[in-house]
């Protein structure tokens, strides 16, 4: 716990069932301006661009681990099948 706690890495020990046994984790920034600014993003274009950037980086993770794994040919057409709409779309 130690190392993980010296090299920054957050811990999380979870029951079968979900629920939080355990955690451990460096706080992250505490800058004002920085949380405001997030706050007043969601409802401009610069928001909407962050949101999209995340959201094409995670899906395009999952869809690289879904690739490692057997029988998950179709999770990953899928996911390339439908990351191209993250640019047209409102996500309203």
């Amino acid at each position: 716990m130690r190392w993980l706690a010296d090299v920054g890495v957050p811990f999380i020990h979870l029951d079968p069932d979900g629920r939080i046994l355990a955690t451990s984790g460096n706080f992250g920034l505490n800058d004002p301006r920085l949380r405001r600014a997030q706050s007043l993003a969601w409802g401009t274009g610069h928001g909407l661009s962050i949101a999209r950037d995340l959201l094409t980086r995670k899906l395009s993770g999952q869809a690289r681990v879904a690739t490692d794994l057997s029988n998950c040919a179709d999770v990953v057409e899928t996911i390339e099948r439908l990351l191209p709409e993250l640019e047209v779309s409102q996500l309203a």
